[in-house]
Order: structure tokens, then sequence, then C-alpha cells
């Protein structure tokens, strides 16, 4: 069985970033931070990533931003456009 990679909690084009390795993700957490910090971005992410290496997730928030997390998403042309110059490939989670 291949490990599962590590989930990288940065921008994609940030120089600098953090992993979180998931034998460290074995129980609760906790994302705090002053408005406009990037907690649910990072809750994304973070569930994305676990969701991706076969964990169950359960993301609870308050005002529901993580709501519509499950639903497919669409190609949108200007996101496309974009996405071209970057090291990127569309991948689908196992998010129920």
């Amino acid at each position: 069985m291949i490990p599962p990679r590590p989930i990288r909690l940065s921008s994609a084009r940030a120089p600098k970033y953090e992993v979180l390795d998931l034998h460290f993700a074995n129980r609760h957490g906790l994302v705090a931070g002053a408005t406009g910090t990037g907690k649910t971005v990072t809750l994304q992410v973070l569930a994305e990533g676990l969701s991706e290496a076969g964990v169950s997730v359960l993301p609870p928030t308050s005002k529901g931003d993580l709501s519509g997390i499950a639903a497919t998403g669409e190609m949108k042309d200007a996101l496309v456009a974009r996405a071209k110059g970057m090291d990127w490939s569309i991948s689908r989670t196992n998010i129920r």
C-alpha cells in the first residue's frame, strides 16, 4: 500500500508552506483565527486531503460555510484559463 501524501496547508503559489502528516491528524482539530485569515479555506483543504486519504471527515461550522463542499463543481472558462499556467489537475474527492 502506498502511504498517503501529507496535506499541504498553504496557497498553491506560496513560497513557504506547512504540511500535515496524516499520522498527526489522528483525533480532533481546531482551526481558529480572526476574520479573513483563511479558516474556511483551511477546513476545505483539510477535508479534501483527509477524504482523499480515506478518512471520514465531519467539519461542523456555525454559519454553514462548508455546506457546498460535497457539490460537484463546474468548469468555468476564466478558471480553466487561469489554471493552464499552473501545475494543476482535476481530481474528485470522496466527500459525501
